[in-house]
């Protein structure tokens, strides 16, 4: 990446949403936001185009399936105008959990690929974690979904579903995280 890029991540509302509904339930959860990236001149608007849910966990822990993983490095590998923004959730809201086992992940990943985006989201915010090699800042703009945004989130879904299938993985379930108790 060129010296000083600003990244703004294009968020379609819907997606947000999605997120933000994640967020709201008891289990965390880990996923994988797509995006293609648009240059212009010392920005890169990283257009968002479909989700992926990689895995779930308990209340202050949780990890990819490995399965799910590898059909998420053949999307990408298949895919290549396609990055990702590694997304976890903190159910509880506290968004100050980020100090402990986040932040060690965070720097392990950057450490790998200094054009890494990572992502908290509660409940409240979303708060990105980018501190890639020649960046400036990076921020998310939520967006009213695009006309063709529904043909995006088909193609990226196909196109995960013939990961899976490549990999042996014909009926790929659907992962569900617990609801949150109210009381």
């Amino acid at each position: 990446m060129a010296q000083n890029l600003q990244r703004k991540i294009l968020l379609p509302r819907t997606l947000e949403e999605r997120l933000k509904t994640f967020a709201g339930l008891e289990q965390e959860t880990v996923g994988a936001l797509f995006y293609v990236p648009l240059p212009v001149r010392h920005l890169v608007r990283l257009r968002v185009d479909g989700l992926f849910m990689l895995g779930r966990g308990h209340r202050y822990e949780v990890r990819p399936e490995d399965a799910r993983w590898r059909i998420m490095e053949r999307f990408l590998k298949d895919n290549p105008p396609y990055g990702y923004i590694d997304w976890h959730t903190h159910p509880s809201g506290n968004i100050d959990y980020l100090a402990g086992n986040d932040l060690a992940y965070f720097k392990r990943e950057i450490a790998e690929d200094p054009s890494f985006l990572g992502m908290i989201v509660t409940r409240q915010k979303i708060v990105t974690v980018a501190y890639g090699q020649g960046t400036r800042d990076t921020s998310v703009v939520v967006v009213p979904n695009p006309a063709d945004f529904a043909q995006r989130r088909a193609y990226i879904s196909s196109k995960i579903v013939e990961a899976a299938r490549s990999l042996g993985h014909e009926n790929l379930p659907h992962l569900q995280a617990t609801r949150m108790h109210r009381t």
